[in-house]
């Protein structure tokens, strides 16, 4: 396993960095509408929606760490 570096690549590092630019730009937005649906799905007694809605701008940041260490991976590990 000596040498197997990961393939974080020029190309890889400048789609990381379009990615947080979109997501720097878009989640105050994205963070609003999602507490705005939550509220109002728990003014209307829906605690399950409001908890769902809640749970979408921590799940797209966690999405995005993850495609960011499974790139940053060596093939080796990622069974390729």
């Amino acid at each position: 396993m000596r040498g197997k570096k990961g393939q974080f690549t020029i190309a890889g590092l400048f789609a990381l960095f379009i990615m947080l630019i979109v997501t720097i730009q878009l989640f105050p937005t994205i963070y609003d509408l999602c507490n705005q649906g939550a509220q109002m799905a728990q003014d209307k007694g829906d605690i399950l929606t409001a908890y769902l809605i809640r749970l979408i701008p921590p799940s797209i940041v966690i999405s995005e760490l993850m495609a960011i260490y499974y790139y940053a991976k060596p093939l080796i590990f990622r069974g390729e």
